[in-house]
């Protein structure tokens, strides 16, 4: 059914079928390329997009205390800190006095 289709739209299979040692030798290469009707497309390097798409990797805690950055210290308030601790303006203290 496929020979068929390509054989009426006039693309001639004999010649895709000599194409794909080629393709296959552009493949190798790592060159992305794929047959086009009757023409071998060629397109750079396969890995030259993925790469600019790809993050930098992050630094894992191993590495982050080699360098010296170590932990940074977090000023924050610990919450029982906060329950406990007497209240300086709180309005139940206007109204003893």
């Amino acid at each position: 059914m496929v020979s068929k289709t390509l054989t009426d739209s006039g693309i001639e299979i004999q010649k895709r079928r000599e194409l794909i040692p080629q393709l296959k030798e552009e493949r190798r290469k790592g060159r992305i390329a794929f047959i086009k009707y009757d023409k071998l497309v060629v397109k750079g390097e396969a890995g030259g997009m993925r790469d600019k798409r790809k993050r930098d990797q992050s630094a894992s805690p191993k590495t982050m205390n080699e360098t010296g950055n170590g932990r940074l210290k977090i000023n924050k308030i610990n919450a029982f800190e906060r329950i406990y601790r007497n209240r300086s303006h709180s309005t139940s203290d206007m109204n003893k006095k």
